[in-house]
């Protein structure tokens, strides 16, 4: 188009392509105006029969994701983000925790002895252990906890 060229011939630093004029040309055609049209940002009407069900769910399964939540309710997941955010249910993480026994502190007091001496008489000695940045390794195949959330509106405390 003409505009194009002129534009690209008084501005040969920023040319415009032809495409982008008949697009704002027929936007201006259709709303008077080149602008974007307004986004309609308003948040949905609040249900209570969806944050009913929504809050059911979770009271019979907690360990419900987000997901599973919208998929079982009907709703989107933003949707269920956002009641659970309202009414103060926050997703608790599992913490898997080694029961203490008495002698464990002798035990691990006795292995860093004997890793700073072997360490002292092999100063390569800790290069050749693998150390991993892993939570657990299961050989029975437990499922990986990473994933796993408890919803609830006060912390439950729960350790495995």
């Amino acid at each position: 188009t003409r505009a194009a060229q002129l534009f690209t011939e008084r501005h040969a630093n920023k040319p415009v392509h032809r495409k982008i004029v008949l697009e704002l040309v027929r936007k201006f055609r259709e709303t008077g105006s080149v602008g974007n049209k307004k986004r309609n940002n308003e948040r949905p009407v609040r249900n209570e029969a969806v944050e009913v069900a929504v809050l059911g769910h979770v009271a019979l399964d907690h360990r419900l994701s987000t997901r599973q939540l919208a998929s079982v309710s009907g709703v989107s997941r933003g949707s269920v983000q956002r009641i659970l955010k309202h009414y103060k249910f926050h997703p608790y993480k599992i913490h898997l925790l080694h029961e203490l026994h008495e002698d464990d502190f002798d035990r691990r007091v006795q292995f860093c002895e004997v890793m700073t001496e072997r360490a002292m008489h092999n100063p390569n000695f800790l290069f050749n252990i693998c150390f991993s940045d892993e939570c657990s390794f299961f050989l029975n195949g437990t499922v990986n906890r990473h994933n796993c959330r408890y919803w609830s509106d006060e912390n439950p405390r729960i350790f495995s």
